[in-house]
């Protein structure tokens, strides 16, 4: 029997929006407007969008990890997850390569033009078409900022769906755990998974497409400076290569950190999980200081290891910020 009544609530505003209100996000102004009058409560949230709900994407991909089951002694998750989701991800990757490869061509080529204007030459563009290439150089820097807010807005909703049929496969795996598997396996691990380890695969999604993206960007920038320069374009390229080694370096790092201190995490919520269910006994036996103790201790090491990550992604940041400007300089 199920004792849970879901609320209703009201209709998603964006199923109907137009095309131009979801590039736009206008949809969204009635939610801001009502914002500005009053405080939001609950009863102002939309229902979610069919295609986010968790009941249909732990259904599809349950579907597709059982079928790996049958298939393979040793399924894999993140193949399961391509099959599931990597054809939409991968199409956006797709076109936001070639919105990178056209931007490389025609924003400098635009600008060359405004540029060939205050030169004392004959051959340099009229005024008329000056103003042309103004027009042009904004609508596209408009256009830019409009589609790189809609493609971090879609890779982002893709995290999302993914965050939320692996929490969707874990409670549905938690259900079916007998006795003797949860012996083994702790409830600070399960709480873990769900609240923040599935995150991690969110931020992945995001990122991922600009790994490889980058990658390509860059080979084809440095065809087109060798072309001009010549052979010193490769002492800039090398130092960016060596940046990017160490900042793999250090990832790796950050990612060991992170494993390090999950593990405290989970220790942690498992004795908060046993002081609070033997609370009375832990108050009879006068046991709160040795608890205080041992929490602290272990919130101590989390800590630690969290300052660590953060020490690690703050260098990552300033090497990245910093790396372009050094390789420029150092190709002249």
């Amino acid at each position: 029997m199920n004792l849970y009544t879901r609320r209703e609530r009201k209709r998603n505003p964006r199923e109907n929006a137009t095309f131009f209100s979801i590039v736009t996000f206008t949809f969204t102004f009635p939610l801001f407007r009502k914002s500005l009058k009053r405080d939001l409560e609950d009863n102002d949230i939309y229902d979610v969008l069919p295609n986010f709900s968790s009941k249909k994407l732990g259904e599809k991909f349950e579907q597709i990890w059982n079928r790996q089951q049958k298939r393979t002694k040793q399924p894999s998750l993140y193949r399961a997850l391509f099959y599931c989701f990597g054809r939409q991800y991968f199409l956006l990757g797709l076109m936001q390569l070639i919105v990178k490869i056209a931007l490389i061509f025609i924003q400098p080529a635009i600008m060359s033009k405004i540029l060939a204007h205050f030169q004392p030459a004959d051959a340099r563009p009229t005024e008329s078409d000056l103003y042309i290439y103004i027009v042009l150089l904004i609508g596209l820097n408009v256009s830019e900022i409009i589609y790189y807010q809609n493609y971090y807005q879609f890779v982002t909703e893709e995290g999302i769906k993914i965050r939320t049929a692996l929490t969707a496969l874990i409670y549905r795996k938690a259900l079916r755990l007998g006795s003797h598997h949860l012996t083994e396996t702790t409830m600070g691990k399960v709480v873990t998974l769900i609240t923040k380890d599935v995150f991690a695969f969110e931020q992945l999604v995001v990122l991922l497409n600009d790994a490889w993206i980058y990658l390509i960007e860059a080979m084809v920038v440095c065809y087109l400076i060798y072309s001009r320069i010549g052979v010193s374009v490769f002492s800039g390229t090398g130092f960016l290569l060596a940046m990017f080694l160490v900042q793999c370096f250090l990832g790796k790092k950050a990612s060991s950190m992170r494993i390090k201190s999950a593990k405290c995490t989970d220790e942690r919520v498992q004795l908060t999980k046993e002081a609070l269910s033997s609370i009375k006994i832990v108050k009879m036996y006068s046991w709160e200081n040795l608890f205080e103790k041992k929490l602290n201790e272990l919130r101590r090491k989390e800590f630690n290891h969290l300052a660590s990550i953060c020490y690690i992604q703050s260098i990552i940041l300033v090497i990245s910020s910093l790396s372009s400007s050094i390789s420029f300089f150092s190709s002249r």
